[in-house]
């Protein structure tokens, strides 16, 4: 069981309240959700506020609601953005264990291939997670995206050799992809989650492209907790979450 870093987590849209990087080295229906343990999860505030709007569009700009789903997205990630700008490095490795202690959570017991990604600009760092399922055998995968501009997967192990790709992304060497089965765990990256499971990530599309193509596996976001909100705006075309690590996993 995966315990909550800070279960009074200040919310995404406290101005007071930052959160960052952390970079080692260089219409799809979702599925029947499984049970969510949401015993104690993060303070979560709606995602509009007229104070929010100031301190992210400055003082002269009248804070009035955004108009449509595009609209909330930008302001929501600009927020997001700078909310984890400066997430202090004790919070920032309290996370990381948390994240590292789900290794017990039974979702991953029944999985042979668990596919994770390469912390990159303030995503929560699931690295020592991901060692320490390839401790218990467990193959892993990265995204990469290809020059058809689709993302997929491919084989990795710690130690195998990374490099720069599209937006900067470290990707795995390309090889044969790997395809998620029913009981795999496909741990994705986000700007923001909320109660729900509804991710957003950074606006190109790549991880909901790959769901649609792909509906086998089970879809577990990862995250600090000033990255939960109430609601994060979102179409059809945006694919859920079934759980959001470490704070609200699937049982």
């Amino acid at each position: 069981m995966c315990e909550l870093v800070d279960s009074a987590a200040p919310s995404p849209l406290d101005s007071s309240y930052d959160c960052n990087p952390s970079i080692s080295g260089s219409s799809q229906p979702l599925p029947e959700r499984a049970s969510v343990n949401q015993t104690s999860p993060p303070e979560t505030k709606a995602i509009y506020s007229p104070q929010s709007a100031r301190d992210t569009l400055g003082e002269g700009v009248l804070p009035c609601p955004p108009q449509g789903i595009p609209a909330q997205k930008r302001l929501l990630r600009a927020q997001m953005r700078r909310t984890r700008a400066t997430l202090p490095p004790q919070e920032r490795e309290a996370n990381t264990e948390a994240l590292a202690a789900c290794v017990a959570l039974h979702i991953f017991n029944d999985a042979k291939t668990i596919f994770g990604y390469y912390p990159l600009h303030g995503e929560a760092d699931i690295l020592p997670l991901l060692y320490a399922l390839a401790s218990r055998g467990k193959g892993l995968a990265l995204p990469a995206v290809d020059d058809d501009g689709l993302m997929r997967f491919y084989p990795w192990k710690p130690g195998d050799t990374l490099s720069r790709g599209t937006l900067n992304v470290l990707e795995p060497v390309r090889a044969r992809p790997v395809i998620p089965q029913k009981n795999d765990v496909i741990i994705t990256p986000g700007v923001a989650f909320d109660v729900r499971g509804n991710r957003m990530g950074q606006g190109a599309g790549y991880y909901d492209s790959y769901f649609a193509r792909h509906q086998k596996g089970v879809r577990l976001g990862a995250a600090h907790a000033c990255q939960i909100v109430e609601n994060v705006p979102h179409t059809e075309n945006d694919i859920p979450m079934h759980g959001v690590l470490p704070y609200m996993p699937v049982l």
